[in-house]
């Protein structure tokens, strides 16, 4: 594959409207009945005023790919064991980007961070597809113009490692990170939500206990605060419970042990039914949630909403703010599930002049905007739309505190099928190690020890009188050295979506993490 030939127009585009349509090619790009496409290297898209709704363009490049060997494969958003290096599969969605090997050589063909639609690619024997989805929700759109997105090309020898960074950062040019080291504690996966103020206030003693000097670890309250949590419904209003009361002051607990505090929330989900009608996202039935409403944030009143109740959080004191489900609920797909077709068809945001893609990123910046200094973590977020706004994003599925498998599988590979994103696109969160009686302590401590070893973000969840005074040192001094910067890479990440060798300040370090009983047998995935 030679990048050089994205330089160029084209040789096909279609559109897809009430129907899919072959377009006209033009010397600066293609038109069809009331829709012209402009190509310089970023795609530019005018629709006339009574032209139809839009829904996908579809760009072939024809070039020679029969040498590649390897094809790296990104996701829409978090990793659930489809990312890595694969043999080429031509009818395969290439999210975002994608990266070839053909030898020593490697290509990198995507587009920039922040586009204004959704796009995958597929590459063949023959050439390249470019698909961008510019849809309103499931519906076609009714912009009048939009700066759809501007590709990147990369080509060059080396690790397959150096290239994905190298590529990564040409795709993201500015980056917002953290300014220093992000680790500590997250509660999730020993309580599952059921938390107290006590129980929170004993974690926060604990880890300001592991953590010694002046770089004070995060204390991040998952989900369980929150007024109404119940069984079967996790959203809003976000106010304490009684089991919590005031959060302001639960944030100064946090802080008298030596935590930074930290607090998840679900900003998209509502059952507060003095809201008006016209805020609420209306979808098919099948994809609606069990109890309360969806917000839609294409309604700027709905974002006020949104902004009003991360800036509370912020003003009681919590300095990193996890928000998640946000994708799920503005799709109605599984991070695992949503493939090439992102959102079932024949819904749309109440605003269809904007792409769904638009939608996500207003409401990403309200976050992050109304956050103020506070750090954010995008959870359940669109990877390439949250690059350049938010500083960490979860970048796998859940871990476990029930079933180990699953840690090896998002934790362990997530970590390291995406460490070139890492200080590129934001700091990336592999999600925690779990310390409970159901999963094996020692598996997890030499996770935790290999993120401190990463430079991504460290977060543990220790179940009360779970660890033994031996293991505690351990994960002291696993802590002690995620305070300091590391040269750190996979070595064996073009082979295995579980990598076991790794090179760490010029080291080389083999983890096995299956011994001489392989893969454990598992029943579930959501743990």
């Amino acid at each position: 594959m030679q990048a050089a030939d994205f330089r160029e127009l084209p040789v096909r585009a279609w559109v897809e409207t009430d129907g899919f349509h072959e377009m006209e090619r033009t010397p600066e790009g293609y038109v069809f009945g009331g829709i012209r496409l402009r190509y310089d290297g970023g795609i530019h898209i005018e629709r006339d005023k009574n032209a139809p709704y839009v829904k996908r363009f579809k760009l072939r490049w024809v070039c020679g790919n029969r040498g590649v060997e390897r094809v790296l494969r990104d996701t829409w958003q978090r990793n659930c064991g489809d990312i890595g290096w694969e043999t080429p599969c031509p009818e395969r969605e290439l999210p975002w980007y994608f990266m070839t090997r053909e030898g020593t050589r490697y290509v990198g063909v995507g587009v920039k961070t922040g586009p204004d639609a959704f796009i995958f690619w597929q590459t063949d024997a023959s050439g390249v597809t470019l698909w961008l989805d510019v849809r309103c929700g499931g519906d076609g759109a009714a912009f009048d113009t939009l700066d759809a997105c501007e590709l990147v090309t990369y080509e060059g020898e080396g690790t397959a490692f150096d290239a994905a960074q190298t590529f990564a950062g040409l795709m993201c040019p500015h980056p917002k990170l953290p300014t220093r080291p992000v680790f500590g504690a997250n509660n999730w996966y020993y309580a599952y939500g059921n938390i107290t103020r006590e129980s929170v206030h004993n974690d926060a003693a604990l880890m300001g206990s592991l953590v010694d000097g002046c770089m004070r670890p995060y204390m991040v309250i998952d989900d369980g605060w929150q007024k109404n949590r119940r069984k079967g419904y996790i959203g809003g209003p976000w106010v304490g419970n009684d089991r919590f009361g005031d959060m302001g002051e639960v944030a100064e607990d946090i802080r008298r042990e030596g935590c930074i505090p930290g607090l998840w929330m679900r900003p998209t989900l509502s059952e507060d039914i003095t809201l008006p009608e016209s805020w609420r996202l209306e979808r098919p039935v099948g994809i609606q949630p069990d109890t309360g409403f969806i917000l839609d944030p294409s309604v700027p009143e709905v974002l006020l909403r949104i902004g009003e109740d991360v800036a509370r959080v912020a003003g009681w004191g919590y300095r990193l703010i996890k928000h998640d489900f946000s994708s799920y609920d503005l799709s109605g797909m599984t991070d695992s599930g949503a493939g090439h077709q992102l959102t079932p068809e024949g819904w749309h945001f109440r605003d269809r002049t904007r792409t769904t893609a638009q939608i996500v990123k207003a409401l990403y910046r309200t976050v992050q905007d109304a956050a103020g200094g506070a750090y954010v973590m995008g959870c359940n977020t669109y990877n390439h739309l949250t690059a350049g706004i938010h500083e960490l994003m979860r970048s796998g599925g859940d871990t476990s505190g029930r079933v180990w498998e699953i840690t090896r599988r998002s934790g362990i590979g997530t970590l390291a099928l995406r460490l070139y994103q890492n200080g590129r696109f934001f700091m990336t969160d592999a999600d925690c190690a779990a310390f409970t009686e159901k999963v094996p302590t020692q598996e997890n401590l030499r996770f935790a020890e290999l993120v401190a070893r990463s430079g991504t973000a460290l977060f543990s969840s220790i179940a009360p009188g779970r660890l033994t005074a031996p293991e505690l040192v351990r994960l002291r001094g696993i802590y002690e050295t995620a305070k300091e910067p590391h040269t750190f890479e996979p070595l064996d990440w073009e082979r295995t979506t579980c990598p076991c060798e790794y090179l760490c300040d010029g080291q080389r370090l083999c983890y096995d993490w299956f011994g001489d009983a392989g893969v454990r047998t598992f029943y579930t995935w959501f743990g």
